[in-house]
C-alpha cells in the first residue's frame, strides 16, 4: 500500500488478533520504522498493548487502562512478540559484520536464533525498503526481487516459518480528485512480477477518502486538502494461491482509535462490551469479564535457561 495508509496498523491488529486466538502462538517484528523510546522498540510494544487491552495508556481518555491493566497487556505482548533490531552494537557483541547491519541475511540469522530459543511461528518485515538489498551489477528489478524472494521462501521452508512483508508501490495509481489516489494493486511494487509469481497472498490497504477538500462546494474555489482520520480502509486480497484458504474480495473497515487501533466493518456499530471504558459518576475502570479473561490471569514466570538474549527485549 501507499504510505501512511495504515499498512503497519492493519498488520498490527492482524497478528494481535491472531495470537490470541492462537495462544503459544509467537512472532518477530523488524519494524525499523515503529521506532521510539530509550530502548528502541517502546513505541511498538505500546501500540501492541494498546491493542490487546482495547484501550490506551494516556489517561486523557475514556479509554484509558488501569496501571494493572497496562502491565498485564505489556507482559503479554513482550512473551508475544519480539523485537528484530539490528544495529552495530548488537552485531559487535554478537560477533557478526557490522558494516550492513540490516541484510537480509543478518535477519535470516537473527530470526533463526528466535526460532530456535522462542520457538516463534513467524516474521514481520516493515518494510522491504528497510532492509539493505545488494543488488548484482546488471541485474534487472524482477531478476534481483525474484533472487531476494527465492532465499526466503527457501529459508522459510528450511525453518518452517510463516513470513510477512510490507511492501510501498512504486508505480503510483491515477489521482481520483486531485489528491486522493486509486487503490494500488501487486503489479504497482516494484519487480511487480517476481512479487506475484512467487508470494501465497496479496493484500492491499488503502484509504481511499483520506484527504478532503474543504472548499469541494464551493465553485472556482483553491482546493483546501486536509486530512481525514476517521477515512474509512479498505483491505483488498488480491492474490490467493490456495484457493481453500478463502476468497478473493474487499472490506471496508473503520479504524477506532480509542480501543488501541482495532479496525472493525464500517456497517457494524463498535463494541462497547469488550472494551475499557470510565463510569462517568465512579471514576473507575470497568472491565468486561471476557478482558479480564484475556489479560487478567495470572502469569506465571518461567526461568530462563539462557544467561543473555541478545535479541530480546
Amino acid at each position: 500500500g501507499i504510505p501512511k495508509m495504515g499498512k503497519t496498523v492493519f498488520q498490527r491488529d492482524y497478528l494481535i488478533s491472531l495470537c490470541k486466538h492462537n495462544p503459544g502462538m509467537k512472532w518477530a517484528m523488524y519494524s525499523p520504522e515503529q521506532r521510539g523510546g530509550k530502548n528502541d522498540v517502546e513505541r511498538e510494544y505500546v501500540s501492541m498493548a494498546e491493542n490487546y487491552a482495547g484501550g490506551k495508556f494516556n489517561q486523557k481518555y475514556r479509554t484509558a487502562l488501569s496501571n494493572t491493566q497496562i502491565e498485564k497487556s505489556l507482559d503479554w505482548v513482550s512473551e508475544t512478540f519480539f523485537m528484530v533490531n539490528p544495529t552495530r552494537n548488537n552485531f559487535t557483541s554478537f560477533g557478526k559484520d557490522d558494516s550492513n547491519p540490516a541484510t537480509l541475511q543478518n535477519l535470516f540469522d537473527y530470526i533463526l536464533y528466535l526460532k530456535r530459543t522462542e520457538g516463534i511461528f513467524g516474521f514481520v518485515i516493515d518494510a522491504w525498503n528497510r532492509v539493505e538489498h545488494i543488488k548484482n551489477k546488471g541485474e534487472s528489478d524482477e531478476q534481483f526481487v525474484g533472487r531476494e524472494l527465492n532465499r526466503i521462501l527457501d529459508f522459510l521452508r528450511t525453518y518452517d516459518l510463516t513470513a510477512l512483508i510490507v511492501a510501498h508501490p512504486t508505480k503510483m495509481q491515477d489521482k481520483i480528485d486531485g489528491k486522493n489516489y486509486e487503490a494500488p494493486a501487486m503489479y504497482n511494487i516494484k519487480g511487480s512480477s517476481a512479487w506475484m509469481e512467487r508470494i501465497d497472498v496479496g493484500i492491499s490497504v488503502h484509504r481511499p477518502c483520506l484527504y478532503v477538500n474543504e472548499n469541494r462546494d464551493v465553485r472556482g474555489s483553491q482546493a483546501i486538502w486536509t486530512v481525514d482520520n476517521n477515512a474509512h480502509t479498505e483491505v483488498e486480497l488480491q492474490i490467493l494461491k490456495f484457493q481453500e484458504l478463502g476468497k478473493l474480495g474487499k472490506a471496508s473497515l473503520t479504524l477506532d482509535w480509542e480501543k488501541g487501533e482495532r479496525f472493525v466493518p464500517v456497517k457494524a456499530e463498535p463494541s462497547s462490551t469488550d472494551v475499557v471504558v470510565h463510569e462517568p459518576k465512579q471514576k473507575k475502570v470497568r472491565i468486561s469479564p471476557q478482558f479480564e479473561a484475556e489479560i487478567v490471569e495470572p502469569i506465571v514466570e518461567e526461568e530462563d535457561d539462557d544467561d543473555y538474549l541478545p535479541f530480546r527485549y
